[in-house]
């Protein structure tokens, strides 16, 4: 409709010394003004009236085009969620975009890709940003052109709901997979290095972008773009084929919120809960251990290294303890900003908006549009979180700004000798030297720490 639109106001603009085109715009005006002050139905049957009397038919399709969202355009709800559509998604692209690139390029450090839990969430990040592109990228185009790029061709439609969905889905189950993954490592440490590592982390990454290519592969056959009629306006749109348009209006919104939200959120609920119920009895046992003082075995070791087992092992604990947080905040954030959008999605399916209480639907696009966002927020925030609860991360990143063109690396030639330097410093002993780089020699490792920028 867009085009029409453009075409025939190019016309009359390229013709200003045809009188009778002028004359015939100006009367569209005043009848387009006049429309603006009838009902619904009085529309209509001028419109046929129009129809009749007036051609060619691109001059209806301007007096007609946009009279739906100028009544609209009256609520407050509408001109919210109109605004909304056209602010807030550069911002979330622009934030999603370069958090993203960060946490890829992060996370594919060697120091990092040994654990299997940051190599899913390397992915991860890739992941979000192609849902931020197919999809949110799109939304805003079409809210600023006004047409959606999904009715050029019948493959864009379909293609682009192909990639769209799978996607979505991949990012979803990426957390899952990281959940389950944590669930082992906390819950089950015995089974954590057979079924926690890198090689099987690839095998599952493989296996749930198949499967979810799959499950939405039937866009290749069940959508198309469609021509309908909106008061007698040609209007296309991308949507189901006529004889799967029940199963893709009535039962596929179902399976979607299923694979993207209801099933994730009862497997992030009870994994998480058990992952916490375990740190806390973890927690427990060792400070009864403490009080006991069964901890305190190693005291007393040869060449001035004493120490309890229970104080040599904390780190290794503390860090376990911190990325446990971190991906607790990850999944638990999914939760709260995509839940909203699938319950949107199946409130639509028994209500019929696009009646002539032109109010409510204003609020439902304003609900649909909060809801969209608010998912697309998922896909955008993972580099902030991981900043903020995760101390690995935010070593590294520390390191890439301060260290990153830096010619020294960090020695690793005696990790008890390095452990004792490290306790040194942080307990204030061994003050001979103030200088930072005394920790840095030039040797052949890729183990980096940042110890200049405080963390």
């Amino acid at each position: 409709m867009l085009s029409t639109y453009n075409d025939t106001s190019g016309g009359g603009s390229g013709s200003g010394s045809n009188s009778n085109g002028g004359a015939l715009m100006m009367n569209v005006t005043e009848i387009f003004a006049l429309l603006k002050k009838l009902t619904p139905l009085q529309r209509e049957e001028l419109s046929r009236s129009l129809q009749q009397s007036i051609e060619p038919d691109e001059i209806l399709d301007l007096l007609q085009g946009g009279s739906y969202d100028d009544d609209l355009s009256q609520y407050t709800q509408y001109q919210l969620h109109k605004a909304l559509l056209l602010y807030v998604p550069p911002i979330l692209i622009l934030l999603g975009t370069f958090g993203n690139i960060f946490s890829f390029i992060i996370l594919k450090r060697k120091a990092m890709l040994k654990f299997s839990t940051y190599f899913y969430l390397m992915i991860l990040a890739l992941a979000d940003t192609l849902v931020l592109y197919v999809g949110l990228l799109r939304l805003w185009i079409g809210e600023l052109t006004r047409h959606d790029i999904l009715v050029t061709a019948d493959w864009l439609c379909k293609l682009t709901n192909v990639i769209g969905y799978t996607v979505s889905d991949f990012s979803v189950w990426l957390i899952i997979a990281v959940t389950i993954e944590r669930y082992i490592v906390v819950c089950h440490p015995l089974k954590a290095n057979s079924l926690c590592n890198s090689q099987r982390a690839k095998k599952v990454i493989v296996a749930l972008l198949g499967a979810m290519f799959a499950l939405n592969a039937h866009f290749f056959w069940t959508v198309e773009v469609r021509q309908f009629k909106h008061s007698q306006v040609p209007v296309r749109v991308c949507a189901a084929v006529e004889r799967h348009a029940y199963v893709m209006e009535n039962v596929w919104p179902w399976v979607d919120a299923v694979v993207y939200s209801f099933l994730p959120f009862a497997f992030i609920i009870t994994l998480n809960g058990l992952i916490i119920r375990q740190v806390l009895l973890s927690r427990h046992h060792r400070h009864e251990l403490r009080s006991a003082g069964i901890g305190e075995l190693g005291g007393g070791g040869s060449g001035g290294s004493g120490g309890s087992v229970t104080e040599q092992r904390r780190p290794s604990h503390e860090g376990n303890t911190r990325l446990t947080v971190m991906l607790l905040t990850i999944s638990f954030a999914f939760l709260l900003t995509t839940l909203p959008m699938n319950v949107a999605n199946i409130a639509a399916t028994f209500c019929n908006v696009f009646k002539n209480d032109l109010q409510r639907v204003a609020k439902f696009r304003l609900a649909r549009t909060i809801t969209e966002l608010l998912m697309y927020v998922n896909h955008s925030m993972n580099f902030f979180l991981y900043c903020a609860t995760g101390q690995k991360f935010r070593h590294q990143l520390v390191w890439m700004v301060c260290y990153a063109k830096r010619p020294y690396r960090l020695s690793w030639g005696s990790e008890h000798s390095q452990a004792t330097r490290m306790d040194s410093l942080r307990n204030g002993k061994s003050r001979k030297s103030t200088n930072e780089t005394d920790l840095f020699v030039p040797v052949k490792t890729d183990m980096y720490l940042p110890l200049k920028c405080n963390v």
